[in-house]
């Protein structure tokens, strides 16, 4: 509701055909948003759509209802004024373009939690901005991101049988590139990623210190709504680095084959120590 109520102060309701998916919520989300907000649209899913299949779902409803822009906008994301109207008009200045806007954690305002990306030889790196201004990039993340309907007209909407959920963003964004878009992002007015001590059950954001055994970690390898999934990594790696994205799959899954196996020996640590560790390695990453 944080969103949608940023929306509303920002005058956006008015300006934009807002589209809310609410995919099986029984927690009365949908009827409230209706009774607050008349001039919003909320389609309703069965708890199966995911993040893929409620961003494609979207985007068949403002393309069939004469859209010319799509924005994807996560429920989790407060944006700023100035960066939706001017993701709108760069779009609609360079129609063979796809922009993002960037986002930092509410609780470390100094982190990046979805922005632009650079396509390495190793995979993808998070582009960490310097200056004010709208930079090119290889990739976005799917947070907050404006395109034209266009795009879905070239090379069809987001793969939700490949990616239902984590990667749908990306292997959708790679066709696009791909088929001949560029990609931007617009640094000068960041938004707000609200962080939550664990944001998904199908991504824990820690593993030494969480509360999943690595048992339950390893099970996310075959989970194919999770992060950790194997075939969403063999699907991205394979769109984007083609021949060469299988050695880059293998090498992540040795990887975090090797990791799993440290975690585990240092799970027979007490907690504190568990938490020290982990925030070294916090603290040398952002380094």
């Amino acid at each position: 509701m944080q969103c949608i109520s940023r929306l509303e102060e920002l005058n956006a309701l008015k300006q934009f055909s807002v589209v809310i998916i609410d995919d099986g919520s029984t927690d009365g989300t949908s009827e409230a948003l209706q009774e607050s907000y008349s001039c919003i649209t909320v389609l309703r899913g069965d708890g199966t759509l995911w993040w893929t299949g409620a961003i494609k779902l979207g985007m068949q409803y403002a393309i069939n209802n004469g859209g010319n822009f799509i924005i994807w906008l996560n429920d989790d994301c407060l944006i700023e004024k100035e960066s939706l109207e001017n993701l709108v008009d760069f779009t609609r200045r360079h129609p063979n373009s796809i922009i993002g806007g960037i986002g930092y954690e509410s609780s470390e305002i100094a982190r990046v939690a979805f922005g632009g990306k650079r396509r390495k030889m190793f995979g993808y790196e998070v582009i960490k901005p310097t200056q004010h201004r709208i930079y090119p990039c290889d990739l976005l993340s799917g947070n907050f991101v404006c395109m034209p309907t266009t795009v879905v007209h070239q090379i069809g909407y987001p793969d939700v049988e490949k990616t239902p959920h984590y990667g749908g963003d990306s292997l959708f964004l790679i066709r696009a590139r791909r088929a001949g878009y560029s990609f931007f992002f617009d640094s000068r007015w960041p938004a707000t990623n609200l962080s939550t001590a664990e944001k998904s059950s199908t991504n824990p954001s820690n593993w030494l210190t969480g509360n999943k055994s690595t048992v339950e970690i390893a099970k996310l390898i075959f989970n194919r709504h999770s992060l950790m999934s194997w075939r969403v990594w063999w699907n991205l790696y394979k769109e984007d680095y083609q021949h060469y994205g299988i050695i880059l799959f293998l090498l992540k899954f040795s990887y975090m084959t090797v990791l799993l196996g440290c975690i585990t020996t240092l799970r027979w640590l007490p907690v504190r120590a568990r938490i020290k560790i982990s925030l070294l390695k916090r603290g040398i990453f952002a380094d």
